[in-house]
């Protein structure tokens, strides 16, 4: 829930036509991970009643923002890119070998989540060589979701009110959330 939360939040505040899910196949500051298949899955149907939202499956979804660029611009031409990140993603773009492609001719939507500083961020954002064309900080609207709690709640069968029903149901019925498939 907290990811379509902040998905809404950020087509009002940001006018947004259409906001694209672009999931990482091996997210870069994650322990575990669900299956990427299942998180294909819970991702398309979590945004099926948001006409507004879509899932994007890129050949280079695996590569670095420099590889996803070109394939993302063949689909959407010269439209706007606004790039959605809680601040946790965000803390760490000064870290990201492409920073500069991220940042050219972009821009960002940063939602903070539980115990990161807005300063934090904003002096991080101002020591990168390359600048997003405009920044948007917001407080996000679930803070604390995280997927390490839903998967806990999930393996001790309890429901998670960061988890639309309807994602539980389907993540029961198909076994996902049973053995992640990254730890390390």
């Amino acid at each position: 829930m907290g990811h379509l939360a902040f998905a809404s939040e950020a087509t009002l505040s940001a006018k947004l036509d259409c906001v694209y899910f672009l999931p990482e196949k091996t997210p870069k500051h994650k322990k575990t991970v669900e299956n990427f298949t299942n998180r294909l899955a819970m991702i398309s149907h979590a945004i099926s009643p948001y006409p507004n939202m879509r899932l994007l499956e890129l050949h280079s979804m695996g590569g670095s923002i420099v590889s996803v660029l070109p394939e993302l611009r063949n689909i959407i031409g010269n439209a706007q890119v606004v790039f959605l990140m809680g601040s946790d993603v965000a803390k760490t773009i000064h870290q990201w070998p492409d920073s500069d492609s991220l940042c050219d001719g972009n821009e960002l939507f940063i939602g903070m989540r539980q115990g990161d500083s807005i300063s934090k961020i904003k002096n991080m954002l101002n020591s990168l060589a390359v600048k997003p064309t405009k920044v948007v900080i917001v407080n996000a609207p679930n803070p604390t979701a995280a997927s390490s709690a839903i998967r806990k709640k999930f393996n001790q069968n309890t429901p998670s009110k960061d988890l639309p029903k309807s994602v539980h149901s389907l993540a029961a019925k198909k076994q996902f959330y049973k053995t992640p498939s990254i730890q390390s």
